[in-house]
């Protein structure tokens, strides 16, 4: 190649010269785009992005499901009611389900399906029956600032695993929300019961898994993952009516992860 073998870690002139307009050009660039970005409408939006940060105020309309709250209910419509009060708060968020959203229970009643030509500001996406796929764009989304999610029925978060484990490996934002976390699935039989999924998320290295059994068990997953900024959370959610835990408290498992659900009326013993 007419190198001279003497020469060790050179840059000829004529390259060294080249990149250095390069980044010349780039810094300038650079320079007139956060002009331009400071002096837009949506700047601060923008920053929300970039630095990845959350609203304050992003919870606000959360339900309460306090003490009150007594109604015997699936996981996955407490999970509905509260996706759409994040959406309203959140700009940054951001996704859809496998062809599912009716049975996952992210339907969101504000959201707009993203079409590239039709309505490009849409935010909800209609992934279609690809999980691989769906987790993969997520990890793209997230990666660029967003906060994206995803849905599925558990089970089938095993044909999106090469993806789930990348945002794990990748610290990507990522909320996996699973549904029909149950083998009480008789008419649609074994290939929709999640047998081994739960293992094998707990075993997968940072990531977080959540699998409430009330309304303020959900509540308090969700708190958890969207403030768990530095990678991706799967919630497993019931198909089925759970009645509601009188001593859970959001707080307190958002605080310490878990909670005294009934005192022992007896002394432990060990033998």
């Amino acid at each position: 190649f007419g190198f001279n073998p003497e020469e060790i870690f050179v840059v000829p002139e004529d390259v060294a010269e080249f990149w250095k307009k390069v980044v010349e050009k780039n810094t300038k660039n650079v320079a007139e785009w956060n002009a331009a970005k400071d002096a837009n409408a949506v700047a601060d939006v923008v920053k929300t992005l970039v630095n990845r940060e959350l609203p304050k105020d992003w919870a606000a309309d959360m339900p309460a499901y306090g003490a009150d709250y007594t109604k015997g209910i699936a996981t996955r419509k407490l999970s509905q009611e509260i996706l759409n009060a994040m959406w309203k708060k959140l700009p940054q968020f951001i996704g859809g389900s496998a062809d599912l959203a009716g049975s996952n229970g992210t339907v969101i009643a504000e959201g707009v399906n993203f079409h590239a030509k039709n309505s490009p500001q849409g935010k909800y996406i209609r992934f279609g029956v690809r999980e691989h796929g769906m987790a993969a764009i997520c990890n793209g989304l997230a990666a660029y600032g967003l906060l994206p999610f995803n849905a599925t029925f558990f089970n089938f978060i095993e044909y999106s695993l090469p993806a789930v484990r990348l945002s794990a490996l990748s610290g990507y934002h990522v909320l996996h929300v699973m549904t029909h976390d149950s083998v009480c699935l008789g008419e649609d039989g074994p290939t929709h019961q999640p047998i081994e999924a739960i293992p094998l998320i707990r075993a997968m290295p940072e990531i977080d898994l959540w699998r409430p059994a009330d309304a303020r068990e959900t509540k308090a997953a969700y708190l958890h993952m969207v403030e768990h900024t530095k990678g991706p959370s799967v919630v497993c959610l019931t198909r089925q009516n759970l009645e509601q835990i009188v001593a859970s408290n959001v707080d307190v498992i958002v605080k310490r992860g878990a909670y005294v659900a009934q005192k022992p009326k007896a002394e432990a013993a060990v033998v």
